[in-house]
């Protein structure tokens, strides 16, 4: 794998297949990435930085990484709303994911928070593996996240209601 602090956005690696963003210090950097990396199969990203509040990312339709299975994303700033990682799911399209882990620590609070349950609905994957942590999500989008995965044989959360378990 590479693994980077993610500083400078790459010319491009399509044979790449596994890519680790330790300490990644823009949501337009990560974009970059992924966008020199198209066929990658395994991603980590750890969002650790100070972004512009005015940063508008690009809009469009989803970047579409058809070989990804699995994706690991923990964020450890919340400097601003600009950082919430839901917005870099929200331009994404994973149809080959498997695993996905989230870990957001409790830094933000946004509600509603659907950002999980659309990047499921748009990918329509096959998830088996989901990991929640510190999400600002409520029961009811844990629940519709659950129902964009009837595959799921793992899931860990860090808390949860009797509305989950119904």
């Amino acid at each position: 794998p590479l693994v980077l602090p993610a500083t400078v956005a790459p010319k491009g690696f399509p044979a790449l297949t596994h890519l680790e963003l330790h300490f990644c210090s823009s949501l337009l950097t990560c974009l970059a990435w992924l966008d020199a990396c198209p066929n990658l199969e395994r991603l980590i990203v750890n969002l650790l930085g100070e972004e512009d509040s005015s940063l508008i990312l690009p809009t469009g339709p989803a970047r579409r990484l058809p070989r990804l299975v699995e994706i690991s994303l923990s964020c450890f700033s919340a400097s601003s709303e600009s950082w919430d990682p839901g917005r870099l799911l929200d331009l994404l399209e994973l149809p080959a994911l498997v695993e996905l882990d989230l870990n957001m620590n409790s830094l933000y609070h946004e509600q509603p928070w659907s950002h999980l349950a659309n990047l499921l609905c748009r990918s329509q994957a096959k998830l088996r593996s989901l990991s929640l942590a510190g999400t600002p999500m409520s029961s009811q989008e844990v629940v519709q996240c659950l129902q964009h995965c009837p595959d799921l044989w793992s899931l860990s959360l860090d808390t949860t209601s009797d509305v989950v378990l119904r």
